[in-house]
């Protein structure tokens, strides 16, 4: 009698849109519940985790000598799973030790993003439902400065350190418009949904002494008032920060034409704009009793980065000194 060999099992099976449906064994749509039914060992500990209190992390050893961690929702659902062994690959033979310019090549239409939010963060987008991460030491210095230029210069040589795998896919980013220098504004948005409590456009007719503020609350315009700017030298809104009172909005503007792009936005003369229901006045100081809220409704960086192009400049770093300046674009 015939002894006939197990056929060997796909580790990373996916669906018709090129999405994860099982990882080494794991199904995206596992529950808590099913653990049981995989048939490998698991180990279990607890993570204190942040604002939502500990977690569980449940870790599986699968055949192929990967592991795999585990977590699950408040309803038993998976949340996700994470592997960092070097073994481990996802779709198109890229995982755990690929470097970010393989990376691209697999996802030339993915996402690239690192930052800072409740810790440091390097990670690619792929558009289906796994993420690829990298270790953030081996960014170079500057990198997750908060003013940094947009196109900070990261080495395609850095490696994959975690393959995130989750039940859903993470959609890429739409690209943002071009930035116009004659009309920007910025939200104040809520913590916990992002909902955009308040709104505030700013426009500049080319060639004009005039700017139009508006002002939108929950939704209603509170104000649509237009200011002449004439009689500020050479008005060229350089940053834009929103200082609060009762029943009105005080915007304070860094102003100044270019001589060049040496001079720093805090280096500029500043004019307050209280915009209320009945008028906008300008002055160079605030209201008496206004203070300059620290709640910025965009980063601070934000704010510059999209100023220093609009007014043609660019942000440059220097890796040898740590240090960065503005450069004339080309």
């Amino acid at each position: 009698m015939s002894v006939q060999s197990r056929p060997a099992r796909n580790p990373v099976v996916l669906d018709a849109n090129g999405n994860v449906r099982s990882f080494y064994g794991v199904p995206v749509t596992l529950r808590r519940s099913g653990l049981k039914r995989l048939h490998m060992p698991v180990k279990v500990r607890t993570e204190p985790g942040g604002e939502g209190g500990p977690y569980k992390v449940y870790t599986i050893a699968t055949r192929e000598g990967v592991r795999v961690e585990l977590q699950f929702e408040g309803d038993g659902g998976l949340y996700g799973a994470d592997t960092e062994s070097t073994n481990a690959v996802a779709q198109k033979g890229i995982g755990v030790g690929s470097t970010l310019a393989e990376v691209k090549r697999a996802w030339p239409n993915g996402e690239f993003m690192f930052g800072f939010a409740d810790g440091r963060y390097v990670t690619f987008v792929t558009g289906t439902n796994v993420l690829f991460r990298f270790n953030p030491d081996d960014l170079p210095p500057g990198a997750f400065d908060a003013e940094r230029p947009w196109d900070f210069p990261v080495p395609h040589t850095i490696k994959v350190k975690t393959i995130s795998v989750y039940p859903t896919p993470n959609p890429v980013s739409k690209a943002l418009p071009p930035i116009d220098e004659n009309k920007t504004g910025f939200t104040e948005e809520t913590q916990a949904d992002h909902r955009i409590i308040s709104r505030l456009e700013v426009e500049r007719a080319p060639g004009s002494p005039l700017v139009r503020l508006v002002w939108t609350h929950e939704g209603k315009v509170e104000a649509d008032r237009v200011i002449d700017v004439s009689g500020y030298p050479d008005f060229d809104i350089w940053t834009r920060d929103r200082v609060w009172h009762p029943s009105q909005v005080i915007i304070s503007f860094r102003y100044g034409r270019f001589k060049n792009c040496a001079v720093r936005g805090e280096d500029r003369e500043r004019v307050f704009v209280t915009l209320n229901h009945q008028s906008a006045i300008l002055s160079f100081r605030p209201p008496e009793g206004a203070k300059l809220d620290d709640r910025w409704p965009l980063p601070k960086s934000v704010g510059n980065l999209m100023n220093s192009a609009a007014h043609g400049c660019r942000r440059t770093y220097d890796p040898k000194l740590g240090t960065f300046g503005l450069e004339k674009a080309e």
